[in-house]
């Protein structure tokens, strides 16, 4: 089983991750100029399918030449081998920052970080999904992430891109609001009544001795 530590995966990442973000970025510019123009409504298969033809068309023009990369495909699988010593691939994610996939032996494999024959010399090597995710519905780009997960257990992930709106507070707070230099709460005051005619300086006289 390929196992990597976070800041040992990254020191190999760092010097293409621009590239890599450049990669996922223009497919998904590329997706939103000409899908209008193909469908009215495109189901979520079909925007994945495209998204990732997008971005492996990306990643030939923008790092296949690169000195110590490697194209690696096998079928339907397009990967990115990292100078001996780790293995990248290009997936959607889901909230959870978990990848979907039709659960066949191979993927299984795959997604558990089991050894895979076909890819030769690079078999044990961990394996990195460069994914991204999507708002719900689809229409923007919220996240670039680097994903290290052995099955369905994300062991660590780094965020490489976050557009992601940061949650409003939605109400407002009951109450009166402490100040900001004291830790104890406000007391309400009574509101004073002024009496009609009276002189502020003035005590009403009561009469009484």
């Amino acid at each position: 089983m390929g196992i990597i530590a976070k800041v040992d995966a990254l020191e190999k990442l760092n010097p293409y991750v621009s590239r890599l973000l450049e990669c996922v970025e223009e497919a998904w510019q590329t997706w939103t100029r000409h899908a209008p123009l193909l469908f009215k409504k495109p189901r979520a298969t079909v925007r994945a399918n495209a998204l990732s033809q997008l971005i492996e068309d990306q990643v030939r023009m923008r790092l296949g030449s690169v000195s110590g990369l490697r194209i690696m495909t096998k079928g339907q699988r397009f990967l990115l081998g990292v100078h001996g010593h780790l293995v990248l691939r290009f997936k959607k994610l889901d909230d959870a920052y978990r990848t979907s996939t039709y659960p066949t032996p191979t993927a299984n494999a795959f997604d558990g970080q089991g050894r895979l024959p076909f890819l030769e010399d690079a078999e044990d090597l961990p394996r990195i999904t460069i994914g991204y995710r999507l708002n719900t519905l689809a229409t923007k780009l919220l996240e670039v992430v680097a994903v290290f997960a052995v099955g369905n257990n994300v062991l660590w992930r780094e965020v490489l891109r976050n557009d992601e709106p940061v949650q409003e507070l939605l109400f407002e707070p009951k109450g009166p609001i402490p100040s900001s230099g004291s830790d104890t709460p406000a007391r309400d005051k009574k509101p004073r009544i002024k009496l009609k005619g009276a002189h502020p300086s003035k005590k009403r006289d009561s009469g009484l001795e």
